[in-house]
């Protein structure tokens, strides 16, 4: 696979390789050449070559479908699928309480700080929903292989805690749906909640008593919280054309989805057997927000966005709006 342009460029301060384009990170993810980040037998490989043994870290591991490819990850996919379908129901009720939510808090004369009173009780509630367990903030970071052994000491500690609390409370559960269980009460509310703060965010910036119902209302997010997805090599570096004939590791801007013309702004949930295992759940939730809020009368006006605090996902750690008539 090489490129006649220089689509892919080192990006600081990591100097890791990043794409310009959409057509370049859809290169990418659709590429027999690059895998996911094998950061399963990172975990593994720590723990018997270095005595340094995150067991639950390791353990949730083999059922993270972002670490594995291959038959591996066919069997993983599928025991979520399942999962999933078994709490079909409970799915439906967290849609409808937090379309609630986000209407009331946006409906209503007032300040609203938007983090704090919708986008983290909303992680709350799918985790609840989906799992029956609390929600643990933070424990995403398993994600980037650049932890202190501090901080992964911390993660693997909260991960134990969770599969006590999964297993006093289900005992009836099998080792596979503890897994599972566990997986989405840890993995499977931030994106969701992270996505929502950007978008909100996105709408929002600058508007000074604007009608909410006129603001850019679309089916489809304006932001997403998940904007990178690592890729290593599957055998050799990779040749990606000028500038980048010797990649290893890249880091795919999946926000170029949403950025460029003509692209399929549904790829940010990646592509293929990859693909995010909340994109049908998320985009119904956001349309149903998005229906109530083209009608809705009120105005609204951006007061401040704080920075960022989070250390996967690039989010405003707080909005604050004011809702007037």
């Amino acid at each position: 696979m090489t490129k006649t342009q220089p689509e892919f460029y080192k990006a600081a301060p990591y100097g890791i390789w990043r794409n310009r384009s959409a057509n370049g990170a859809f290169e990418i993810l659709t590429s027999p050449d690059f895998i996911q980040l094998k950061l399963a037998d990172y975990y593994e490989n720590i723990a018997t070559r270095f005595g340094r043994d995150f067991k639950h870290i390791r353990y949730i591991s083999r059922y993270q479908p972002l670490f594995h490819d291959g038959t591996r990850h066919r069997e993983i996919r599928k025991m979520a699928a399942t999962y999933l379908r078994d709490v079909a129901s409970e799915l439906e009720d967290f849609e409808a309480q937090s379309v609630a939510l986000i209407v009331t808090k946006l409906s209503q004369p007032g300040r609203v700080e938007l983090v704090s009173e919708v986008v983290v009780p909303i992680m709350q509630k799918i985790a609840y929903s989906m799992t029956g367990l609390d929600f643990y903030p933070g424990l995403i970071a398993i994600l980037s292989g650049t932890n202190s052994l501090k901080a992964t000491k911390k993660i693997d500690e909260t991960f134990g805690k969770i599969f006590e609390l999964s297993k006093q409370r289900f005992p009836e559960d099998d080792e596979d749906k503890t897994a599972m269980r566990v997986l989405f009460a840890a993995l499977g509310s931030e994106p969701m909640g992270a996505t929502f703060a950007l978008s909100f965010d996105t709408l929002f910036s600058g508007v000074k008593r604007q009608p909410i119902s006129g603001l850019p209302w679309e089916y489809t997010f304006p932001a997403t919280g998940p904007g990178m997805a690592f890729r290593q090599c599957r055998h050799a570096p990779v040749n990606l054309g000028e500038g980048a004939q010797d990649v290893s590791v890249i880091d795919v801007d999946i926000s170029r989805f949403l950025k460029d013309d003509g692209a399929n702004r549904n790829h940010m949930f990646g592509i293929g057997a990859h693909a995010c295992l909340g994109r049908g759940l998320s985009l119904s939730l956001w349309q149903k927000v998005v229906d109530n809020m083209r009608t809705n009368p009120m105005k609204i006006t951006h007061i401040s966005s704080s920075q960022p605090t989070h250390k996967v996902f690039d989010y405003p750690s707080e909005i604050h709006v004011e809702i007037s008539e």
